[in-house]
């Protein structure tokens, strides 16, 4: 026990270590692809809100591209345990597994509608999100602060920060309505298939 305590232990820190490794190739990588990018754009199409769009969306990603890495792996090691669930029911009784991906079917049907839908909440949120950090900015920032109260334009900036935020609580309510439907059909299905095993 205190030998495969040791293993454990060992194991678990050479992950850790090379998680830190494959974090910081990824930001680097995911960094200069993002640079080259914008390097090759000329400048008037730099300026343009539909690349700034694009180049928040992008540096958005970049803060999620560890989870997509370690996503990547997680789906490796699931696929692993998923086949060698689907034998061990083959084995034991074939049917069990055809109930099995029957049952599996309408969650990833709906998972993946979900996700869907979720990408195309932020695509469709980006500009209102890059006005909302830009009026938020001034109220926080040292230098515009001043400017926002020396012109008294503080009350009208407050307003539209306050129904930029209510487009988009509005927006991500609709999208939450949406992807609770997906999750309730599935959910019944995967009953009705559990129901039948």
């Amino acid at each position: 026990m205190i030998g495969l305590s040791l293993i454990s232990s060992a194991a678990g820190l050479v992950q850790n270590q090379q998680q830190s490794m494959l974090s910081a190739i990824v930001e680097r990588h995911t960094n200069s692809v993002l640079l080259d990018r914008i390097i090759a754009i000329d400048l008037k199409r730099f300026e343009t809100p539909e690349f700034q769009d694009l180049l928040r969306r992008a540096m958005n990603a970049m803060g999620r591209m560890m989870g997509v890495t370690g996503s990547a792996i997680g789906l490796a090691r699931s696929l692993f345990l998923i086949i060698g669930v689907a034998a061990a029911l083959y084995i034991l009784q074939p049917i069990l597994l055809v109930l099995a991906i029957v049952g599996f079917v309408p969650m990833w049907l709906a998972s993946a509608a979900s996700s869907r839908q979720t990408y195309h909440f932020w695509r469709s949120m980006t500009p209102n999100e890059r006005m909302r950090n830009y009026i938020f900015g001034l109220f926080t920032s040292r230098e515009y602060a001043k400017e926002l109260r020396a012109f008294a334009l503080a009350p009208y900036m407050r307003t539209l920060y306050e129904r930029l935020s209510n487009e988009r609580l509005k927006e991500l309510a609709a999208n939450l309505r949406k992807r609770a439907r997906y999750q309730v059909l599935s959910g019944g299905a995967s009953s009705i298939v559990t129901a039948l095993t």
